[in-house]
């Protein structure tokens, strides 16, 4: 898919055909994702693939309580992406001190950039994503027993699109540029 196309038909899908990703079609995502930039090339984003129904409906039924909406797009999706960081590492030097006013924000940020660009290739591949961060950490930590050095930036269901709503209005681009 040319990169124009993929970036203006990616959309946040909430409704999902009943089928499972592929370990092909995940890694051939990941291979992309991999690629993101990241603080001095830290490469600090880690995916977990959920794909054990049993696993999904615990975190959908425990884990995002606030947000019913978020409880039934993850308990009718057929998988879940969790992206999880290392860290200490994005946006620190190797004393542990911080590199920049920003703290630890940089780990985020590196999370999220690495989220955009697992959407865009899964998208690429016909697969719908949306990005969820209402969602409960320390218990999603618990049920996929997420590694002590890692914390979680993202859930992202994934599937094939059941429904894919129309382009929500965009802000003018003049209104969103400066030129100084």
């Amino acid at each position: 898919m040319e990169f124009k196309k993929c970036v203006e038909t990616r959309r946040s899908i909430r409704k999902y055909k009943p089928v499972k990703i592929s370990h092909k079609d995940f890694e051939d995502i990941i291979e992309l994702t991999k690629l993101s930039p990241s603080w001095k090339n830290s490469q600090i984003a880690r995916f977990t693939l959920i794909e054990d129904d049993g696993i999904k409906n615990s975190i959908a039924q425990t884990c995002v309580n606030e947000s019913k909406n978020n409880q039934i797009t993850i308990s009718n999706a057929p998988n879940i992406i969790i992206i999880s960081y290392i860290k200490g590492q994005s946006g620190f030097n190797n004393d542990g001190s911080f590199s920049t006013t920003k703290g630890d924000r940089w780990q985020m940020f590196d999370a999220g950039v690495a989220a955009s660009t697992l959407c865009l290739a899964a998208n690429s591949k016909g697969f719908g994503t949306v990005i969820m961060g209402i969602f409960n950490e320390d218990k999603v930590s618990q049920i996929i027993h997420l590694p002590q050095d890692q914390q979680i930036a993202a859930l992202i269901p994934i599937g094939l699109p059941d429904v894919v709503p129309k382009c929500p209005p965009r802000n003018p681009t003049k209104s969103i540029i400066t030129y100084l």
